[in-house]
């Protein structure tokens, strides 16, 4: 197994990755969520964005239609991301 500074490089590199070949950043978010998940060993993952009326879902992997739709819009003291914003790590 690797060490963590390994897991940061490839991670970063994942990063990179998507940026280059994303052409905004909805794309950006999408290519980096395809080449992450892999890396966490994650099947599924979220991007929000947080405005006035709540959390936004921005981009997505792995999430099934059904709760995508049902997730694509949560107010700002939502239990899981309103936690996440707050303590400032997932």
């Amino acid at each position: 197994m690797g060490s963590n500074r390994e897991k940061e490089i490839e991670i970063l590199a994942a990063l990179a990755k998507a940026g280059v070949s994303a052409s905004d950043p909805q794309s950006f978010c999408e290519q980096a969520l395809a080449e992450l998940l892999p890396l966490l060993g994650a099947d599924a993952a979220a991007v929000y964005l947080l405005g006035e009326r709540g959390f936004s879902l921005f981009a997505q992997r792995g999430l099934s239609q059904a709760f995508a739709e049902k997730a694509r819009e949560n107010p700002p003291d939502h239990p899981v991301l309103g936690r996440v914003l707050r303590e400032r790590r997932p």
